[in-house]
């Protein structure tokens, strides 16, 4: 069965940095259960799970709460993939293909699709995919895996603070394709996210979804089978778009 897990957001434990970048806390692991069920789903009791960071430039301090979240805390056997190192084709394709499941941190989409067409990642996540490696991931990392998705990395922060600005700035760019529509993560945890998104749909034709933080969709052989959720009052939305009419429903699944 082919596996895609659609994150809208959340965190899992990265540090609370001072002025000085001193740590004074750290923040929730609200995502834990939904990686849970990511890890269930394989039916191994530590599998081999594959972090790429591609999207926050290979961050090492990215990788350290992963390790932290996937491997000290939930007992997977974790790897990176750091693409920015420039590793050779042989070992790119011997860490994608002999994962479990194959995480995609979050950052900036635009920039990461840009950096797996130079190494060929494209081809080998879609391999992957089509013999049974869950593939799933967080904001950038939902994005990813749809036709199209909706990013604010050319946004300052200026710009997300100012909603005419935010509705006409917000890009939709292509992606991936593994799975129909376009996706908008951080749906209702960022205030411009939504009513951006929504006034762009009506540019486009098809279907879209807006998964907000601590949801995740999952989808099985293409098809969206059930919400995943940290907490019940998290939401995912099914966004309709024809003829300038766009129509937004809570998915109940």
């Amino acid at each position: 069965m082919r596996t895609i897990v659609a994150i809208g957001g959340g965190e899992m434990g990265r540090p609370i940095l001072d002025a000085d970048k001193n740590i004074i806390g750290h923040y929730d692991r609200e995502t834990t259960p939904i990686d849970r069920e990511i890890i269930a789903m394989t039916g191994k009791k530590s599998p081999r799970v594959l972090f790429v960071p591609t999207a926050s430039g290979d961050s090492l301090g990215y990788c350290d709460v992963f390790q932290n979240h996937y491997g000290d805390l939930l007992g997977c056997k974790v790897s990176n993939l750091l693409l920015l190192k420039e590793p050779e084709p042989t070992e790119i394709s011997d860490l994608i293909l002999n994962a479990d499941i194959i995480y995609v941190g979050g950052g900036n989409t635009q920039f990461m699709q840009q950096v797996w067409e130079k190494n060929g990642v494209p081809a080998l996540l879609k391999k992957a995919y089509e013999n049974g490696t869950i593939l799933c991931g967080v904001s950038a990392g939902a994005n990813c895996w749809f036709e199209k998705s909706s990013t604010d990395s050319f946004m300052s922060k200026e710009d997300k603070g100012n909603l005419q600005i935010a509705m006409e700035k917000l890009a939709i760019i292509d992606d991936l394709g593994f799975l129909k529509g376009i996706c908008c993560p951080h749906y209702l945890k960022e205030a411009h996210r939504r009513p951006a998104f929504l006034h762009q749909m009506k540019k486009y034709e098809g279907i879209a979804y807006g998964i907000d933080n601590e949801a995740a969709l999952l989808f099985q052989d293409e098809k969206l089978v059930r919400v995943l959720k940290s907490k019940p009052t998290a939401k995912a939305f099914e966004i309709t778009s024809k003829a300038g009419q766009v129509i937004e429903k809570e998915i109940g699944l």
